[in-house]
């Protein structure tokens, strides 16, 4: 961990045992080297903590005497901060870790089409494998099933590859995989799998 997010928390813990009541208005914080030696950290870890608690006037130095308590308000102010960045920071966190999973996928979809895509070039036009999609209708009555419920290759001959659920890539869904309307669906199959696949989905739904 870095030294300068080491000393912001440990300036936290300070002003937390403050805050708590540890420390009540005027009382001596510990020496630098106290604090050092209790928190496991270095005496310029313990220097530039203090610093910060002074520069938020939490404690106050006195010279030629040491640090002692000024607000137990600020002490409180202070910890509350670091706790609403600290909840920003992980929340940006899980966003770019969303971003990112979201970006691999479209990566792992976009390398299974130009596969198909590669594969087509080389074989004859009445066998060729073209990625079709199709959009689950409102009031579908297969809305909610799994893929295996649905039978799709024993009805039309057609291969799911993916699956778009709002706007999150499923690729190569598993037999358990339900489909939702307006769920998109990606599948190779002939021209005939495509009329299927559209007769199948259009059970009950509606344009």
């Amino acid at each position: 961990m870095k030294q300068e997010a080491r000393y912001h928390r440990l300036a936290v813990e300070i002003a937390n045992q403050i805050a708590e009541g540890k420390y009540t208005i005027n009382d001596k914080i510990r020496s630098r080297s106290t604090i050092a030696s209790s928190f496991q950290v270095s005496a310029e870890t313990a220097r530039k903590a203090l610093q910060v608690l002074v520069e938020s006037n939490v404690i106050e130095a006195r010279a030629g005497s040491g640090f002692y308590v000024a607000s137990i308000e600020h002490a409180q102010q202070f910890v509350d901060l670091y706790s609403k960045t600290r909840s920003i920071r992980e929340l940006r966190q899980d966003m770019l870790a969303s971003i990112l999973r979201q970006k691999q996928e479209l990566e792992h979809f976009d390398k299974i089409i130009r596969e198909l895509e590669e594969h087509t070039k080389n074989t004859p036009q009445e066998l060729a494998f073209s990625p079709y999609k199709c959009t689950v209708p409102q009031g579908c009555i297969h809305i909610g099933k799994q893929l295996q419920e649905l039978q799709i290759w024993q009805r039309t001959h057609a291969t799911i590859v993916a699956i778009v659920h709002e706007g999150d890539y499923i690729v190569s869904p598993g037999p358990f995989a339900r489909i939702d309307q307006h769920d998109v669906l990606y599948f190779v199959g002939d021209f005939s799998s495509k009329e299927a696949m559209h007769r199948l989905l259009m059970e009950g739904g509606t344009n």
